[in-house]
């Protein structure tokens, strides 16, 4: 089986990844205002796929935040015995290979100890999607016949009304 994988913002990216078409199923984690996402529909894709299966991605980009993701990325790919495939149709079994996976953890212990620092970020909280917005969303989008109103959009995501069509519309920017 080919499962396709992205971190989007918007739903711009994900019809851009889906314009491929190059996987028989998707799995899309949402990135809120501040970039991050609880990656539930990764582990998800993980724990449904078996040895053999191609993982579909945009590019590593795509699918990890920083270098100690893609360590972690890679290494259960690894484990799971996926094999690795971008937009490009680039194989990435070459990047599996014990060789490139060590060098590629000597680069994270390198950037992990020149990010101790973190800088917070001062100002209004930003919104962040609730954990089954993307579903939730598509069943809003299709409600000429089977999909739910907005209000019962809102009420299944559990946030108000105005939230929710704010949480819309910076997803479909």
């Amino acid at each position: 089986m080919r499962c396709g994988y992205i971190k989007a913002k918007n739903l711009r990216e994900i019809d851009g990844f889906k314009s491929s078409g190059q996987y028989d199923k998707l799995y899309v984690d949402l990135i809120d205002s501040q970039g991050k996402t609880k990656d539930k529909e990764l582990m998800r894709l993980f724990a449904e796929a078996s040895k053999g299966d191609t993982l579909v991605i945009k590019n590593f980009d795509s699918a990890c935040n920083s270098s100690s993701e893609l360590c972690s990325f890679l290494e259960t790919c690894k484990e799971k015995g996926l094999l690795l495939a971008s937009g490009d149709e680039v194989e990435a079994e070459r990047l599996l290979l014990d060789e490139g996976y060590e060098i590629l953890r000597f680069v994270t212990d390198f950037v992990q100890a020149k990010d101790k620092v973190k800088v917070k970020k001062l100002g209004r909280p930003q919104l962040s999607y609730p954990d089954n917005f993307w579903q939730v969303y598509l069943k809003f989008r299709q409600y000429e016949g089977t999909g739910i109103k907005s209000h019962q959009a809102s009420e299944e995501l559990g946030i108000n009304i105005n939230t929710f069509y704010k949480l819309v519309r910076e997803f479909e920017l």
